[in-house]
């Protein structure tokens, strides 16, 4: 019995052996293979000069100053939101501003808000039109819902635009 016994863990043994030998150290060679060239990578990644020098990213906030309208043009900006509305065939009746208290490195924002009312393809060109605008906007806001005629709908939308002082 005892035989068998010895047997049997030389064989369990012999059969480890095996798998680690045949399964588990070509996929160790493997991964420590991979894990070097990790390592590489990220010496590499360290060593790489930087793609944009503080002066760079100066040069580019200057010219993004440069871009934004003046305080002053907030009537121009009213007047381009209502254009671009008007080339789609909408008509925008109120529009609100509201400019933000904080102003940081002369920079401020102007909210503005106003409800519109046409068909779904009417609707959908003015919000491409206000995305794609030379002017900066951000849409803050946009609410969708059924408008009193059979297949127009209301959009009720809140914007920003940034001006400098």
């Amino acid at each position: 019995m005892r035989k068998h016994y010895l047997y049997s863990v030389i064989a369990i043994v012999a059969i480890n052996i095996g798998f680690y030998y045949g399964l588990i150290l070509p996929h160790k060679a493997k991964a420590d293979s991979i894990f070097k060239e990790i390592e590489m990578k990220r010496a590499e990644m360290v060593t790489i000069k930087p793609s944009a020098t503080f002066s760079e990213i100066k040069a580019d906030i200057t010219k993004f100053k440069d871009m934004l309208p003046k305080k002053a043009e907030m009537t121009n900006i009213i007047r381009e939101i209502d254009g671009l509305a008007r080339e789609v065939s909408l008509a925008i009746h109120d529009i609100t501003y509201e400019p933000k208290k904080t102003e940081e490195g002369g920079i401020f924002q102007v909210s503005f808000s106003f409800p519109v009312e046409g068909r779904y393809v009417k609707i959908k060109s003015l919000i491409y039109k206000l995305e794609s605008s030379r002017r900066m906007f951000t849409i803050d806001s946009l609410s969708l819902e059924k408008a009193s005629g059979k297949e127009d709908i209301r959009l009720k939308i809140r914007m920003s635009a940034y001006l400098k002082s």
